[in-house]
């Protein structure tokens, strides 16, 4: 209930102040609640306050239904329908943390709706949250969002009201960063001295640290697996001994980045334990694997 709207001598409209209308597609009315002019849209329920609140029109052709209040990223763009196409996003990887905002209604496959990039989203599970939390796209459930900060931290919002149906979510959705170091540091303590002169992998069977780096104790455990683009410093620390002799040994160690040998050339002598260390910034991307390998003297240790 309200006032109706009226036509001044001006050529100025006021518009009924209302708390609510009937669903029409193309009906706007002054919502008292919101304080602003309210869209009723082709999709029941899915009204959007005038100004105050960014909306893409989008597709979902993911072959399954999208629930209303998931947080998706931009997948491609569906020319029959000349709309975006959207998915469930994920701060796990990078291509799925390009969030762009929340759907506004639940969306079936090959169905339209909107997604909300700036504005309030109403009527959600906040039940899991404290008011004012900070919110963050989850690297664990598809779609969505959680009070811890991941590793690729995209901001998504803020609850504003909490409880388990009528709850609220302000969304300003930000540019993802990768909000904490990205390092491992792997260990082996079983001898691996090499007896030919063609690369030998040395394994690793020991995650002493890991971060934002993939790489297993039980398979394939020399490989390194790189997760998020950037630039990399990798150190080797071998310790060599001696068994037997003296005098100076020089020892040849340089990085492999796919089939570009990249590096430096240390010297050492082995007639006690010694530690060697190669330290040079290397550009890597997600899905490339870095592996260590050594070959006997004189042709030394590559980080390949």
């Amino acid at each position: 209930m309200g006032t109706k709207y009226q036509v001044n001598e001006d050529g100025s409209i006021d518009f009924g102040v209302l708390s609510s209308v009937p669903e029409k597609e193309g009906r706007v009315y002054y919502d008292v609640e919101d304080k602003a002019l309210s869209l009723k849209t082709d999709i029941p329920g899915s009204t959007q306050s005038l100004g105050q609140e960014f909306w893409i029109r989008v597709i979902n052709k993911t072959g399954v239904s999208i629930p209303d209040g998931s947080i998706v990223f931009i997948s491609g763009f569906d020319v029959v329908s000349g709309r975006a196409t959207i998915a469930l996003a994920k701060a796990d990887v990078e291509e799925t943390a390009n969030a762009v905002g929340f759907t506004t209604n639940t969306m079936a496959d090959d169905a339209e709706g909107f997604v909300t990039e700036i504005g309030f989203l109403n009527d959600l599970d906040t039940s899991a949250f404290t008011e004012g939390d900070q919110l963050f796209l989850s690297d664990t459930v598809a779609g969505g969002r959680t009070a811890i900060k991941p590793l690729i931290a995209v901001h998504v919002g803020f609850a504003t009201k909490i409880d388990v149906s009528t709850g609220q979510i302000l969304t300003t959705i930000a540019r993802k960063v990768v909000e904490s170091p990205i390092f491992v540091q792997l260990s082996d303590s079983t001898n691996q001295k090499p007896f030919v002169t063609t690369p030998v992998v040395i394994t690793f069977d020991t995650n002493d640290d890991i971060r934002g780096i993939t790489h297993s104790i039980s398979l394939a455990t020399e490989d390194i697996i790189i997760d998020f683009d950037g630039t990399y410093t990798i150190i080797a620390q071998p310790q060599v001994e001696k068994t037997s002799g003296g005098g100076t040994v020089k020892f040849h160690m340089w990085a492999r980045i796919g089939a570009d040998d990249k590096g430096t050339t240390a010297s050492v002598s082995v007639a006690n334990p010694s530690v060697i260390t190669t330290d040079a910034p290397h550009g890597l991307t997600s899905g490339q694997t870095v592996s260590v390998n050594n070959r006997s003297h004189p042709y030394g240790l590559i980080l390949s």
